[in-house]
């Protein structure tokens, strides 16, 4: 049998991981994980067909949830003609570019798009000729052009002699039976709204929209008593290729309310599917009886994002077919050169798309198979180190990874040693950085201080002021609270020193002390715990080497990153001015604002607006993500939900 890292390697092989596009998962993986979703969605069709009343179905999710897929497997799996005895129709369209383009004579080609594309048309003609020549007595066929311009020529002659059913449906009859012959004409009409010069096919001018309107309603009636169909759905998908304007709010409003007030809601149900910020926009920008009447009829259908065991078992299954394919004996990890832990990650970073995440897999075994090489992927940091694009600011899932990491990391070693060392390397990385603002800066770890050791001293020289001071940094990452001794001995190395700060780097909160000198306490420069946000970023700090070495940095964007860790720079390089702790002061100043929105009774805040009055207060250095981490933090603690664009304080988290 073969070595399985050989058979990974062969470019002659097909990759475990399918190539993309990944248009159909069903398809490529034999995968899909939506049975409560489809569930949900057949429930409510079978009830439009018993109420005879249709429903507005908002189909919602991000990109990459499968909301396409969805659809194209619902309407494969469960509607006429796929499904022969079913007595639904299933119509698919796409929103057009320009909102103004949908309107009623836009779906109303995509209607007859699907009649004649997906076959119904031929099996409807056969029904209608079939009750032409019973009703009539004739015994046509319509093997040819001739015969059938003769067919119809006929029925017109007899036309007077027709049951009532017929007779009103003349010119739907007359376009079915026609259809056999003048398909390219009815093509260009479907293709580019081009209405043919016939007089075979009058249905097909369908003019304003008042008539386009009454065509789709008698159509839907006449396929009810030929093909027994029932109900009809007409799937828009993706309607986030518009615009997000008060306009196209209004369009979209007036069109929905139109569909509905034409009656057509008897025969047909509407899917619109998209984002879940466009929906709730929309929501928010109807006045409040509008917004119920789209309430009363609309029916959300939230696509959550696949569970990660789904998409690990979906991967999973890949590579064990792989293996199984090409007779080798598999490695014990299961996901090859990947792991449960950066595959769980990878899919969390792309935002829980799994066709991005399918892509990325594949790219970075076509990668290993051109340089020949096999390539670990189990450690997580390896995975940030090929996708990461902004190095300075950290996603929602890197700030759980680092935060959570640094935390083990110091229970496995039982020390901040490993913090210390780099740290150190962190601000000396910036002493050219600083000379060019004529301040001289040098780290040093374990520091012996009268016998006590200083984790990192930091020595600063203002050349031009002939100022010189140290600040002894105290790491101390751990559960409990820190205690009265420790800080005391810590106390004790700046004590009656006026060139000597000291500077807490603590997960938990300090011992409370009574200090009998005043001064001492003004040269502690910090003493609160670092945020949950801090953590992260003194994890990544620490972690920068190990993933893309410190010479990818530029020296603004380190100082950034050990500002968002919690070590104010800005304070520590100018201690004549007032002592001025931005980073804890941040987090009130969010405090401050949600606050205010809340008093002022505000159903929900983007947050880009809060960032903007953010960087207005004086907050211009801190990167987009740390901010973002910060305002998530903190609606967090205040129990309001978070979605991807706002904070909404009309509905509390649970």
């Amino acid at each position: 049998m073969k070595d399985w890292k050989e058979v990974l390697l062969d470019r002659s092989l097909p990759s475990p991981i399918p190539p993309p596009p990944y248009s159909n998962l069903e398809q490529s993986f034999g995968f899909l994980d939506r049975e409560n979703e489809i569930k949900e969605f057949l429930d409510l069709i079978n009830k439009a067909v018993i109420e005879h009343r249709g429903f507005l179905i908002f189909l919602l999710g991000d990109q990459g949830k499968g909301k396409t897929t969805f659809l194209k497997y619902i309407k494969e799996n469960y509607f006429y003609p796929s499904k022969d005895n079913s007595d639904k129709l299933f119509v698919s369209m796409h929103f057009p570019q320009e909102l103004s383009e949908l309107d009623f004579s836009f779906i109303f080609t995509k209607y007859i798009g699907e009649i004649v594309n997906s076959g119904l048309i031929d099996k409807l003609r056969d029904r209608v000729v079939y009750e032409l020549n019973s009703t009539l007595g004739l015994n046509l066929e319509y093997t040819d052009k001739n015969q059938v311009i003769d067919f119809l020529t006929k029925v017109k002659n007899l036309v007077i002699t027709l049951p009532k059913n017929l007779l009103k449906n003349m010119e739907i009859i007359t376009f079915v039976i026609s259809s056999y012959i003048y398909y390219p004409e009815i093509q260009s009409f479907i293709d580019y709204g081009e209405q043919p010069n016939n007089q075979f096919l009058g249905l097909l001018k369908h003019g304003p929209n008042e008539v386009s309107v009454s065509k789709i309603y008698l159509f839907s009636k006449f396929l009810r008593d030929f093909m027994g169909i029932k109900h009809t759905v007409f799937s828009i998908d993706d309607f986030d290729i518009l615009e997000r304007n008060e306009n196209v709010y209004r369009t979209l409003y007036k069109l929905l309310m139109s569909f509905r007030n034409a009656n057509l809601v008897e025969e047909f149900s509407i899917v619109l599917s998209g984002s879940v910020s466009f929906y709730e926009e929309f929501i928010q920008s109807l006045s409040q009886n509008e917004r119920q009447r789209i309430e009363n009829w609309g029916y959300p259908i939230f696509f959550e994002s696949l569970d990660t065991k789904d998409v690990l078992d979906l991967i999973k299954r890949s590579f064990s077919n792989f293996w199984m394919n090409y007779n080798v004996i598999p490695p014990d990890n299961p996901y090859g050169v990947f792991s449960s832990d950066s595959i769980s990650f990878l899919y969390t970073y792309t935002n829980k798309d799994i066709r991005e995440t399918l892509r990325k897999l594949y790219d970075l075994i076509n990668e290993m198979r051109s340089l020949g090489n096999i390539v670990d992927y189990s450690d997580v940091k390896k995975i940030i180190s090929k996708f990461k694009v902004d190095k300075v600011g950290l996603k929602d899932v890197e700030l759980n990874y680092f935060k959570n990491l640094l935390i083990e990391k110091v229970k496995l070693f039982k020390s901040s040693d490993f913090i210390n060392e780099k740290l150190k390397d962190a601000f000396n990385k910036l002493i050219k950085y600083y000379e060019s603002r004529s301040i001289s800066i040098r780290a040093e770890k374990e520091v012996n201080i009268n016998g006590s050791f200083a984790d990192v001293l930091l020595t600063v020289n203002k050349i031009n002021e002939g100022m010189r001071y140290e600040i002894i940094f105290e790491v101390k990452i751990k559960d409990s609270e820190v205690s009265e001794e420790e800080i005391s001995s810590r106390i004790n190395l700046i004590k009656g020193n006026e060139r000597r700060y000291l500077y807490w780097i603590s997960r938990s909160k300090l011992h409370e002390l009574d200090y009998t000198d005043g001064n001492d306490k003004k040269r502690i420069l910090r003493d609160t715990p670092l945020t949950e946000t801090e953590i992260a970023y003194l994890s990544y700090l620490v972690h920068i080497p190990e993933i893309f070495g410190w010479d990818k940095f530029e020296d603004n964007d380190l100082e950034l990153i050990l500002k968002q860790s919690g070590i104010n720079m800005d304070l520590i390089l100018n201690l004549q001015a007032p002592k001025e702790d931005k980073p804890s002061n941040i987090y009130a100043l969010f405090e401050e604002i949600l606050d205010r929105f809340l008093k002022e009774e505000k159903i929900y805040v983007l947050k880009k607006t809060v960032l903007r009055e953010v960087r207005g207060k004086g907050f211009k250095d801190f990167s987009d993500e740390y901010l973002m981490g910060v305002l998530s933090e903190v609606a967090h603690q205040k129990n309001l939900r978070i979605t991807d664009s706002q904070i909404r304080f009309d509905i509390k988290k649970i």
